[in-house]
């Protein structure tokens, strides 16, 4: 609600739809600069990973209208990762339903930080993202 509430729906009005999604996605981003800095050299690709989720839940709602999709997505993906599959979620450790079986380099697991900072992690979020810039939601949808 923070990100695609109240100042993106009126940087979307002002700006237009990209340079809202900038603006925000660089915002996001910085509200994870503490655990980005903690995950040593893959934090580079864990705020790559960070910023195109930002313009991926920026998409959510530009396709719907609503805030339903990208707080969805966002819960979703955080429970699966840390609460069910036990990875770290942005650098922060939890006790999931499982554990994670995952080993390897950093670049291909996450490390600690989570799979957020691997690139398998950044293959589905811009895999994600492709998709809902691709996609056009039928209008009865929206009504």
């Amino acid at each position: 609600m923070l990100f695609r509430g109240f100042i993106f729906q009126r940087l979307l009005d002002g700006l237009g739809e990209w340079p809202a999604q900038v603006l925000i996605a660089a915002l996001f981003l910085l509200t994870h600069v503490d655990a980005i800095q903690n995950a040593g050299p893959i934090g580079y690709l864990a705020g790559v990973n960070i910023f195109v989720a930002s313009l991926m839940f920026g998409l959510a709602f530009v396709r719907t209208k609503s805030l339903a999709m990208p707080i969805g997505i966002h819960f979703a993906a955080n429970f699966v990762q840390g609460g069910v599959l036990g990875f770290g979620v942005s650098g922060s450790g939890e006790q999931g339903l499982l554990t994670p079986a995952l080993t390897g380099s950093d670049w291909l697991t996450g490390g600690a930080f989570g799979l957020e900072a691997s690139i398998p992690g950044l293959i589905s979020v811009v895999t994600l993202t492709a998709a809902l810039y691709l996609w056009r939601p039928s209008t009865k949808l929206l009504s």
